[in-house]
């Protein structure tokens, strides 16, 4: 692949005009294709190192992309936050690093992480409270039927398993109970969301010009808004009634839209929570404890979810430490494209039509801001909520902070659907914890699937089950 894109990418690509900010790694026309290996294989390398270099300043990498800019600290963060997105644009930089307008069409594409979707999520997380016990027995019951219960183990590959019931419940939430238990709709949900991202990091390597031609030849959309069709025409047939701007393929090709960042985030995030529970079974049971007690005293809801502060603790824990899915560069987020020049108040000015990452993994592994930051310590967030007690809600999963930023750093775009997400997260951790003991197959970790920005769990990898002992 690296040879591809160096095949196509012109001189003016390599030596660039960004020569007023600092390198990490080689650079040169000899040294890009030394650079694009390292970044694809260790990229934590590189984004350290210029993390530790240049903490307050805009530094670049050579990637598969061509240059690409990465900045971290507290001033340069809080200006891409004030920043207005005719300036820096959210939308523009996740449009392109998914090649959204050519996979999906530009209408969709920007209603997918733009104003629409925003108001879409909100409306759903006004309701997380009223729909709560519904998406809890959709969730459960999707453990149920992609997770045995046999006395003895049984390997159950996690992703697979994650895709699944994160599919259903969330599609139980947008759609209703018929399409959520349709499992031929939602299977049909997961195999769109996970090809279409794949699909858009696979475009990037491709010069501009031929991206339209090639999406043509390798996108799938059109086959799976015809497979989805039939499942959505009835459902939708009341709303094409009162809004004649939109048609049914329009709606349709929205649903899959608003999939694909619901279920690939989600089940990733669900699926490193759940090796962590197999690599650390001796926190099973204090889970355990909590979430019994809780429930004996106060039932199933959402404020009930909300006091079982060490599931909290232990899904962010995870989160921080592996970031959230692949294509939503865990490693370096809340990106944001300049449309017009951007002066930074020390003086860096980023030409137009560059994307500006944050170095979002080194901030987690800061041993600065976490101590111990490389280990995994699932109750870490309870020991700073009971520090802070008044500051408590800052420790929440889904609260995003200078110092977490796996939603997205904190600004009008961090990630809207992030308390759907932790409440699917937090019901299936509940489940499975309640139901199953888990381990590993080996003695380690299956190690997570990385591609430069682009970290993930093993997508193959299995974690065995079986029913609770105890």
């Amino acid at each position: 692949m690296c040879g591809t894109v160096h095949v196509f990418l012109p001189p003016a690509a390599i030596w660039n005009h960004l020569t007023d900010f600092p390198t990490i790694g080689p650079s040169g026309f000899f040294g890009s294709f030394r650079a694009i290996k390292i970044w694809l294989t260790e990229p934590d390398r590189l984004l350290e190192e210029g993390y530790r270099k240049y903490p307050n300043m805009l530094f670049k990498i050579y990637t598969q992309d061509g240059w690409t800019l990465f900045t971290s600290g507290d001033a340069r963060l809080a200006e891409m936050r004030a920043a207005p997105d005719r300036d820096l644009s959210f939308v523009e930089h996740i449009n392109d690093a998914f090649q959204l307008e050519v996979t999906m069409g530009p209408g969709v594409a920007r209603d997918m992480f733009g104003r629409h979707s925003a108001n879409v999520m909100n409306t759903v997380t006004r309701n997380l409270p009223l729909y709560f016990d519904e998406v809890r027995e959709e969730t459960n019951q999707a453990c149920m039927d992609n997770i045995p219960s046999e006395h003895d183990w049984v390997a159950v590959p996690v992703l697979a398993a994650t895709g699944k019931i994160v599919s259903r419940g969330a599609n139980r939430m947008f759609l209703g109970k018929d399409l959520g238990r349709n499992i031929e709709f939602t299977d049909l949900m997961v195999a769109f969301t996970r090809e279409a991202i794949v699909t858009g990091i696979l475009l990037r390597t491709l010069p501009e010009f031929i991206r339209p031609v090639v999406a043509k030849l390798v996108t799938r959309t059109e086959y799976y808004y015809k497979r989805a069709r039939p499942h959505l025409e009835s459902m939708l047939a009341y709303r094409l009634e009162q809004e004649h701007k939109h048609g049914l393929r329009d709606l349709a090709l929205r649903v899959l839209g608003i999939n694909l960042p619901a279920i690939q985030t989600t089940s990733n995030s669900l699926g490193h929570s759940i090796f962590d529970l197999a690599q650390n079974p001796q926190y099973v049971e204090i889970l355990r404890e909590e979430i019994e007690s809780i429930v004996a005293e106060d039932g199933w809801s959402k404020e009930s979810l909300q006091k079982m502060v060490k599931l909290d603790s232990f899904a962010k824990e995870s989160q921080r430490l592996w970031g959230i899915a692949p294509g939503m560069l865990t490693r370096a987020s809340s990106g944001r494209r300049t449309l017009k020049p951007f002066t930074f108040s020390n003086g860096q000015t980023v030409p137009a039509g560059h994307d500006i990452l944050v170095t979002s993994q080194a901030i987690h592994l800061d041993d600065a801001h976490y101590p111990s930051a490389r280990e995994f310590r699932p109750f870490r967030f309870v020991e700073l909520r009971s520090q802070e007690e008044e500051k408590s809600v800052l420790y929440d999963f889904v609260t995003p902070s200078k110092t977490f930023a796996a939603f997205g750093v904190p600004s009008r775009h961090t990630c809207p659907g992030r308390f759907l997400a932790a409440m699917l997260i937090k019901q299936a951790l509940a489940y499975l914890v309640l139901n199953y003991d888990m381990k590993l197959e080996s003695d380690e970790r299956p190690k997570n699937l990385m591609l430069g920005s682009v970290m993930g769990p093993h997508p193959w990898a299995s974690v065995l089950f079986r029913k609770r002992q105890t």
